[in-house]
């Protein structure tokens, strides 16, 4: 069962691609004023419902979200894998370059919860460092399984906690979100 190269790209080329877009229309903007239909006033122009930018500190803002969405990645970028795993042995996947563990060599697998499309999080021993991968296609449902590959979403309310606040349950119910849960109860991760 191996991850989902979708989500491979996806956690890490997307931003990248939002920040070179950014820059590129905050560039072509201010090298090519005349190009603009009508005065603008301001980053977002309520006319004409496009990102137009009009004065020099949006330029300058452009430039750093730009600038951000762009470098960010390479933070995290080395860490975003993909993952085969078998009965036996966990394969990381990194570039050309193939890392073979046994489910023992495994000290950490879980799912991080405020990431959507699935993300898991691996450590395994003699390991300083941390992969990321993607379980696969899902959506979010109320609650009923209706279909072999997806996210439950549980909505619960705790009278504990003041005002009777509601948070919201995760759980991975894709066929490999599934066989990860079955594993780390095997190995009691």
């Amino acid at each position: 069962m191996e991850s989902s190269r979708t989500t491979y790209y996806l956690y890490k080329y997307l931003p990248v691609a939002i920040g070179v877009f950014i820059l590129l229309i905050a560039s072509v903007d201010f090298l090519f004023p005349e190009l603009r239909s009508h005065q603008s006033h301001g980053v977002f122009d309520r006319h004409s419902s496009t990102i137009v930018v009009s004065n020099l500190t949006g330029y300058i803002i452009a430039g750093v979200i730009g600038f951000i969405c762009v470098m960010a990645p390479l933070l995290y970028q080395h860490r975003i894998v993909v993952v085969r795993l078998t009965e036996e042995k966990v394969v990381i996947l990194q570039g050309e370059e193939s890392l073979e563990y046994d489910w023992q060599d495994v000290t950490q697998l879980k799912l991080l919860r405020r990431y959507k499309p699935t993300m898991y999080k691996l450590r395994v021993k003699d390991d300083d460092d941390y992969f990321l991968f993607g379980t696969g296609n899902s959506v979010i449902t109320d609650g009923k399984d209706e279909s072999d590959d997806g996210f439950f979403l549980f909505r619960m309310v705790d009278s504990d906690l003041r005002n009777d606040q509601e948070y919201f349950v995760l759980v991975d119910t894709s066929p490999m979100g599934r066989f990860i849960e079955r594993k780390k109860r095997e190995l009691e991760l």
